[in-house]
């Protein structure tokens, strides 16, 4: 089961400099064409206030930026994959190899690109947490799919 969240980070150029949770690292800004920033998110926490396991964690940019290859990173999973969309752009990192049980809080680090051309930009994230199925569900999947089976013999 995947519980999704939007966040919509919305900036303008003018403001990053005040941007508590957001450090410029790189600003091209003398480029005629094109200015590209990146914004430094480090150590932003999730909380499990579920009454199930998080196996997992995503994060998507649906538009407005792309991830900074090889920035991610998290205290409670180990393992990162990094997902390219077909415009070659990388818009998804799954966090995966870790647990995090109720009540325990992750923390997750990674750098977001953003082309500055036309001034004002916004980014949409997506998040999502990765669950543990209930016994309970799997089990009248299963059940359902028997029964199904069952109808069509």
């Amino acid at each position: 089961m995947r519980i999704g969240f939007l966040a919509l980070l919305l900036i303008a150029v003018a403001s990053v400099a005040n941007a508590a949770l957001y450090e410029t690292v790189y600003d091209d800004s003398s480029a005629s064409s094109k200015s590209v920033i990146i914004f430094n998110i480090d150590n932003q926490g999730f909380t499990n206030d579920g009454a199930y396991d998080w196996i997992g964690y995503d994060f998507e940019i649906l538009s407005g930026g792309e991830f900074v290859s090889s920035s991610a990173s998290s205290d409670m999973f180990s393992t990162v994959t990094e997902v390219v969309d077909g415009g070659g752009l990388l818009t998804k990192l799954e966090f995966s190899d870790g647990t995090v049980a109720p009540g325990e809080t992750v923390k997750f680090s990674y750098d977001i690109a953003v082309d500055l051309t036309n001034g004002l930009f916004g980014v949409q994230l997506e998040r999502h947490e990765v669950v543990v199925p209930e016994p309970a569900t799997v089990a009248l999947t299963v059940m359902g799919a028997g029964l199904l089976l069952r109808r069509k013999f």
